[in-house]
């Protein structure tokens, strides 16, 4: 009776392997890669692998936990650099102008002197 049982359950595979096949136009392999991996799914059998832990692996993910953490450095250090420049910027704007106000306050005390003195030459060449 079992024996019945697992022979019409291989020969309902076949049926539904070649149907499948028919319908996808899907290689045979691919198929039954697709069915194994359900029937393995279905049955909850599953796989899992993992590496003990040893020095060269946690030697790997110190290395990337630290070339993360200096890229974030680095995007601070970027970040701060160009508010830096920001600072620097608005301060020689700062500083031009104030040299253009100093440039015209002794180019206007220039004239003033130089028309003071004229006034004066010309008062004392009357008196």
């Amino acid at each position: 009776m079992k024996n019945n049982k697992f022979l019409f359950s291989v020969l309902c595979a076949g049926v539904i392997f070649l149907a499948l096949s028919a319908i996808f136009k899907a290689e045979s392999l691919a198929v039954g890669y697709y069915l194994t991996a359900q029937i393995s799914t279905a049955m909850g059998i599953g796989a899992s692998a993992s590496i003990p832990s040893n020095p060269f692996n946690s030697l790997v993910q110190q290395f990337q936990e630290r070339e993360q953490m200096l890229s974030e450095k680095e995007k601070e250090l970027q970040q701060k650099d160009a508010a830096l420049q920001e600072q620097a910027n608005g301060r020689q704007n700062s500083q031009n102008w104030l040299l253009i106000v100093l440039l015209i306050l002794v180019s206007l005390n220039f004239y003033l002197d130089y028309r003071s003195r004229n006034r004066r030459e010309t008062y004392d060449t009357r008196n």
